[in-house]
């Protein structure tokens, strides 16, 4: 995948000292993007991915926000609308632009406790991702019948908490609750068609800067 024409145009709004914002639009000509086309195996529930190039075009309108109160409170919420244009595809018969989102928010926040401690949630949440699969039908007069489909993702929701403690200036060891909804199947959502994305988890681990 290559983009031969990437580009973008923006200003920024400073309204308080502390707080920023930016506007900001582009566009962007993909050309050879990566497709992936689930293949469900005739007879059972599961298949394999199968990789396809297409051509697209994508106009993004977005706005970022950036706040900060002393060394305390940093804030940042980024969110992006895509309009989406095929113009060459090995699926002519449907009209969508696949595994790429209509829209997308990120929001980081960082807390200090005191020297020592501080708090952080990290969330991303994107929609309107549509996805490509193929079924294979058996029968007698067709021993291999090809049809593809399109299919609306729903919406994910990755939130995440975190907390660290700074042994140092060099060390810092942290815990981490990602994507904290999911706790039930019910909450679950796929990144791709038929590959689900895991469930809540904890992660432990050392941060070294130097």
């Amino acid at each position: 995948e290559y983009k031969p024409v990437d580009a973008a145009i923006g200003f920024n709004i400073r309204p308080y000292s502390s707080l920023l914002i930016n506007i900001h639009a582009g566009y962007a000509l993909e050309l050879d993007k990566h497709v992936n086309v689930f293949q469900q195996i005739p007879g059972n529930s599961f298949g394999m991915f199968e990789h396809e190039l297409m051509n697209a075009g994508c106009l993004r309108v977005g706005a970022n926000l950036h706040f900060h109160y002393r060394d305390i409170v940093n804030m940042n919420i980024g969110g992006n609308y895509f309009i989406h244009q095929k113009m060459s595809t090995p699926f002519p018969m449907l009209p969508y632009v696949y595994d790429t989102p209509s829209w997308r928010v990120d929001i980081r926040i960082d807390g200090k406790i005191n020297e020592k401690w501080s708090l952080y949630s990290d969330n991303h949440l994107m929609g309107g991702i549509n996805v490509c699969y193929q079924t294979s039908t058996i029968t007698n007069d067709y021993p291999n019948v090809v049809a593809y489909h399109a299919e609306e993702l729903r919406p994910m929701f990755d939130l995440n908490l975190g907390v660290k403690y700074r042994v140092d200036k060099w060390l810092a060891v942290y815990a981490q609750l990602n994507n904290y909804l999911a706790w039930t199947p019910k909450m679950h959502y796929y990144t791709y068609y038929g590959s689900e994305a895991m469930g809540a988890n904890c992660m432990l681990g050392l941060a070294y800067s130097f």
